[in-house]
């Protein structure tokens, strides 16, 4: 639960902002109370979750999408002629 520390701080907002801008603060927000390690905590644990819920096939599936290729869109295996 918030404190009224913290809802102070929020109602005192008053400038327009944009979703970008505020998920930015929120994040860093975050950041500066729990720490940078945090996130790879929650991670994890959401991709424990994750397995449990949708199991093994899933990830095996997500992996064979793939993600980035980096730069030039293409893997580096990949003939460019």
């Amino acid at each position: 639960m918030a404190e009224a520390k913290d809802l102070e701080i929020i109602f005192k907002v008053t400038e327009d902002i944009s979703v970008r801008e505020a998920g930015q603060r929120g994040g860093n927000a975050t950041k500066r109370k729990h720490g940078s390690a945090f996130y790879s905590e929650i991670g994890k644990i959401g991709g424990a979750k994750l397995l449990e819920t949708r199991g093994h096939e899933f990830y095996v599936e997500i992996g064979r999408k793939g993600g980035s290729r980096g730069k030039g869109g293409r893997k580096a295996n990949e003939r460019t002629d």
